[in-house]
């Protein structure tokens, strides 16, 4: 499991009721998580960290309508600040992207 400093030596964050996780501590063992926690509380964790870019695959992909849009709008925050997104989507369709890409037959294609 991934061991980061705690959240509260790190100064000012992403605090885990922005995702939906209000009751959840970025420290508790992930095997009395659901897979939608996990999730949250990996992104919530991620971004403590500071990173300049995200590459994520499918972060709302176990999450409800409702908490993905908490993801979504988390994400969004993270770009508008000056970071940079790539997230990997099968399902969902992505209005806040900028651009749209699709992998086809080994070729990435810009979707219009």
């Amino acid at each position: 499991m991934l061991r980061l400093l705690p959240h509260r030596l790190l100064g000012q964050a992403e605090e885990p009721d922005e995702v939906g996780l209000p009751d959840v501590e970025l420290d508790r063992d992930a095997t009395r998580l659901s897979d939608g926690q996990v999730a949250r509380v990996a992104l919530v964790r991620l971004l403590l960290s500071r990173p300049r870019v995200l590459l994520l695959d499918e972060p709302d992909a176990a999450l409800d309508d409702d908490s993905a849009a908490l993801v979504g709008a988390v994400i969004r925050r993270f770009v508008a600040q000056g970071g940079a997104a790539v997230r990997v989507r099968h399902l969902r369709v992505d209005a806040a992207a900028d651009r749209r890409l699709r992998l086809a037959e080994g070729r990435i294609v810009e979707l219009s």
